[in-house]
């Protein structure tokens, strides 16, 4: 939420830092602090994300260019279904959800299944032909966890990770903290893991500095 709270991620080993786009949440920033954490964040060696969850295709656009952000994550149904709108400049974090094992949210290749103009039938089982054929690709699959008011822990037992669908791999999300990161990462070998509020002070914004230095130095370790 500021550049402060940035350049410390920074400075504790973090290659991306978040920031939630959209209004009307408690960790929401307006195009002034977006800006400077933008910044702080590049000016620290990593690189800022900013995190979009109802907005459209043009507006995320809009809002990139006027804080400079060249990687989004799509979070919300509006910023999914308008993946295939979103110029090739931008990388993206698409978000999916995941319950008792089963993914609850479109992959991006299911997203084009009304498209008739795809050739092949079997296209969405195929991300990457599905890529080829002309359509929006990702960089990462983000795996969360939806519930009511948020995000929660994924259940680990049942965890089902998709395979093929971007092209960097994949992020572990929801329910991550310093103490359980590090299974984490030997358990599912996640490409990136992300955390937000396990790693907060008693205030749920602000970032506690000793918990995201034991945050990333135990996912280091483990990887």
């Amino acid at each position: 939420m500021t550049p402060e709270d940035a350049r410390m991620a920074c400075e504790k080993g973090a290659d991306f830092v978040g920031m939630i786009m959209s209004e009307g949440y408690k960790r929401s920033v307006d195009a002034v602090q977006a800006s400077a954490i933008v910044s702080a964040a590049r000016e620290s060696g990593a690189e800022p994300v900013g995190i979009f969850t109802r907005e459209t295709a043009q507006e995320i656009v809009a809002a990139c260019d006027d804080v400079g952000l060249a990687t989004v994550q799509l979070h919300g149904d509006t910023p999914r279904k308008n993946l295939k709108d979103l110029p090739t400049s931008l990388a993206v974090f698409y978000v999916v959800h995941s319950e008792g094992g089963a993914l609850t949210t479109p992959l991006p290749a299911e997203l084009a299944q009304i498209d008739l103009s795809v050739p092949d039938p079997a296209y969405w089982k195929k991300p990457i032909d599905w890529v080829s054929a002309g359509r929006r690709s990702v960089d990462y699959i983000l795996v969360d966890k939806k519930e009511a008011g948020g995000t929660g822990s994924l259940d680990w037992d049942s965890l089902v990770v998709p395979k093929g669908c971007s092209r960097k791999g994949w992020v572990m999300a929801g329910g991550l903290t310093p103490e359980n990161v590090g299974e984490a990462v030997k358990r599912f070998r996640p490409s990136i893991v992300d955390v937000s509020g396990g790693v907060t002070d008693g205030s749920g914004t602000k970032k506690d500095p000793e918990k995201v230095g034991d945050f990333i130095a135990n996912a280091k370790a483990a990887a």
